[in-house]
């Protein structure tokens, strides 16, 4: 066999394997998107459920979404970390007027056992015995896949976009 033949053979196995390595690329890319459509479906229902609990004052269902190990970093506040103290930050927040809230999912990412969502969110406030206002601001939300498949909130951080007054 010539020099040209196995260099014509040696092209032609390269462009086989280089084909190869494509199509397992885009299925696994395919695949990955799927994994990952599935995983903002679950939490876009997730956020849907805090929303739910929260606008009925349902305290303890929203700490029961929280990972034992949760943190919520809120805004003029230290960070709360556990269940029982992230209970109380709600609570609280609900004694102030807070009374309605929407979340947006903007985007989810997911990463070893991990999603990352990014949203925003409209928040209704009436404290007692003065008008009602709204807040609009954006959160990122670190969830983290549970031994039984589900998600729970492990990093939760939010803050306003409104101006200062």
């Amino acid at each position: 066999m010539g020099s040209h033949s196995r260099l014509r053979g040696l092209a032609i196995w390269s462009s086989l394997l280089l084909c190869a390595c494509a199509t397992q690329q885009s299925s696994t890319s395919a695949a990955s998107r799927r994994g990952t459509d599935r995983v903002r479906a679950e939490i876009e229902q997730a956020a849907v459920r805090f929303s739910e609990a929260f606008n009925r004052g349902d305290i303890p269902a929203l700490g029961a979404m929280y990972d034992a190990d949760g943190v919520v970093l809120a805004p003029n506040a230290p960070p709360m970390q556990g269940r029982q103290n992230i209970e109380a930050l709600w609570a609280g927040a609900r004694q102030q007027g807070f009374r309605r809230l929407d979340l947006v999912v903007n985007s989810v990412e997911t990463i070893d056992g991990h999603a990352i969502e990014l949203g925003s969110y409209t928040l209704v406030i009436q404290p007692p015995g003065q008008a009602e206002t709204t807040d609009r601001g954006k959160y990122m939300v670190i969830w983290r896949r549970q031994p039984d498949g589900s998600w729970k909130l492990y990093r939760d951080m939010f803050n306003t976009s409104m101006p200062p007054r």
